[in-house]
């Protein structure tokens, strides 16, 4: 399956023979479809099976390395423990291991061996942990934000319903009207039934 190799849907699908142009859709819907995510699925769990891949190891390296104390890696005098000596503990928190031969001294032409040891990021390690085990929760401030539109819509409320109250008061009917018979001083009803001649 040519999406397994480097699990990029655009690519695969031009590999598979699809266009180019509009690949990323194409690659979008095909993972969108429940037969094909069924297939990668069952393949992944396959891969995983042959290669010895678990959650529990995972997450057995990432514990090495974030709770790592670099100060196992050197003896009680300081100096560096040979990287035969270190046990799977140690050796987990090590990114790499280099030896250089060079003069450190000018004048006394001598060879001294340096070892050069880095460690993998400690921080990055917790910070894996914490969002696997949910402890870390992305909160984004739009308090600001939402007040602002709060605002803004009971402004717009509140000319709205004025608006409406200024419409509706012109539209009300007269306490007083004459009829087109020239029944005048008749009282009418907002029905414009007539309620009786006022007496002046």
């Amino acid at each position: 399956m040519e999406y397994l190799k480097d699990l990029n849907a655009s690519q695969a699908c031009i590999r598979a023979g699809y266009s180019p142009k509009g690949s990323n859709v194409t690659g979008s819907q095909l993972l969108a479809n429940p037969s094909i995510a069924r297939e990668i699925a069952e393949t992944q769990a396959v891969q995983l099976a042959n290669t010895g891949i678990s959650a529990e190891k995972t997450l057995e390296e990432l514990r090495r390395i974030a709770f790592s104390d670099l100060r196992e890696l050197f003896t009680d005098w300081g100096a560096l423990k040979p990287l035969h000596e270190l046990t799977a503990e140690q050796a987990a928190m090590v990114a790499s291991f280099e030896v250089v031969k060079k003069n450190l001294y000018a004048g006394d032409k001598k060879t001294d061996t340096v070892h050069k040891i880095k460690v993998w990021d400690k921080l990055k390690a917790l910070e894996l942990l914490a969002k696997h085990l949910n402890l870390l929760v992305e909160r984004v401030n739009v308090t600001a934000r939402l007040d602002e539109e709060l605002e803004r819509r009971l402004l717009m409320g509140r000319q709205a319903s004025a608006a409406r109250a200024l419409e509706l008061t012109q539209r009300a009917p007269l306490p007083f009207c004459a009829s087109a018979r020239g029944d005048h001083g008749r009282r009418r009803s907002p029905r414009g039934v007539a309620l009786g001649k006022v007496s002046s």
